[in-house]
């Protein structure tokens, strides 16, 4: 056998190895991977978030309001606003959703209640810069800003049985009011 072919074969077996190990990754399966609490505690001394639409029921960031999978956060309103202990106005939302076929329900809604509320949504999401969702929500769209998270990110939890390494990049996407606050 050639050492091209060998190569080829290795390669395809480490390819074939890494999907099934993997299933999940490549099914479209909803799949939660739980935000790192340093990313999140910076993002939050900058926007003050008020609402988790899609947390899970043990609340691991403390927002003051949060909707479960059971909820429905895709259902609801995200026009919220608190003023907490500190006398911070609280309004901005942040979102770290399910990673699978419907996280285009979830940017869309991103958008759409960013411009109805005039509000701020911050998004964590895989860098999948080649998606629908991404050209039609986010990519040259105004009052969007796009950060890149250098490296791979480490997430807080494993769910799932998925190693808390993102085996994608990532990036976070905010959704600026129309009008932007001073």
């Amino acid at each position: 056998m050639s050492s091209k072919k060998k190569n080829n074969q290795s390669q395809s077996t480490r390819i074939t190895d890494m999907m099934s190990r993997n299933a999940a990754l490549f099914s479209g399966k909803y799949i939660e991977y739980g935000t790192p609490k340093k990313l999140y505690r910076q993002l939050d001394s900058e926007f003050h978030f008020v609402l988790d639409p899609c947390t899970t029921k043990d609340n691991p960031l403390n927002v003051s309001i949060c909707f479960t999978k059971e909820d429905d956060g895709l259902s609801k309103e995200w026009n919220y606003c608190v003023i907490d202990n500190d006398g911070l106005r609280r309004q901005a939302v942040y979102v770290n959703p399910p990673y699978g076929k419907n996280v285009i329900d979830w940017v869309k809604k991103a958008y759409s209640q960013s411009a109805k509320h005039d509000i701020t949504v911050v998004m964590l999401l895989p860098a999948r810069v080649d998606t629908r969702w991404f050209h039609d929500y986010i990519y040259n769209k105004p009052n969007v800003e796009i950060r890149f998270i250098r490296g791979r990110l480490k997430f807080e939890t494993s769910i799932q049985n998925i190693p808390n390494t993102a085996p994608f990049p990532s990036l976070i996407v905010i959704f600026h009011p129309r009008r932007r606050k001073h």
